[in-house]
């Protein structure tokens, strides 16, 4: 009799320990997944049209919370709105004939499990404009929260590099 009960005390542990597991897991999944597909938003091939444009450059919102800090570094302003943006994202879409975005190296860090986390991350962004091709690679700390329902970025800052500065107190 004893040993029904332990067996099925440990199959409840196990089955707890899994669904805890898939619930840290998912969210860690679900950050590093939307964080690529903002990549992928940030595409441009030559020849697309301004509509095409104008549609991505508003689909690049979604990826940021209702007020975002942005400060990606010179020579972009700081933004401080989704309008700020769209209006900046649609700028430099046109202005390239060319743009890819990568993610080299990503860092992710629970400030508050499935509430906020920080990802630093290794940009590596190729243009291409008037014959002209340049790659450039830039360091960023990305802070995520969870907004209505889905993951989204709340503040963009230059970061030395992808190295995070060791914790106080953590």
């Amino acid at each position: 009799m004893w040993q029904r009960g332990l067996f099925g005390f440990i199959i409840a542990a196990v089955i707890i320990g899994i669904v805890g597991w898939l619930r840290w897991d998912r969210d860690l999944w679900q950050i590093k997944r939307r964080s690529e597909q903002l990549a992928q938003t940030l595409h441009k091939e030559p020849g697309e049209g301004l509509l095409t444009l104008a549609q991505r450059a508003g689909k690049i919102t979604d990826f940021f919370a209702q007020s975002p800090n942005i400060i990606a570094g010179d020579p972009l302003p700081a933004i401080a709105s989704r309008e700020e943006l769209i209006s900046i994202a649609s700028a430099s879409l046109q202005a390239a004939k060319r743009l890819t975005t990568r993610m080299l190296e990503r860092d992710v860090q629970w400030l508050h499990p499935h509430t906020a986390a920080v990802m630093y991350v290794t940009l590596e962004v190729a243009a291409e404009g008037l014959g002209e091709r340049q790659t450039q690679q830039h360091c960023y700390e990305l802070k995520w929260t969870h907004e209505d329902g889905q993951w989204v970025i709340a503040s963009v800052h230059p970061s030395e590099n992808l190295h995070r500065p060791a914790r106080s107190g953590h």
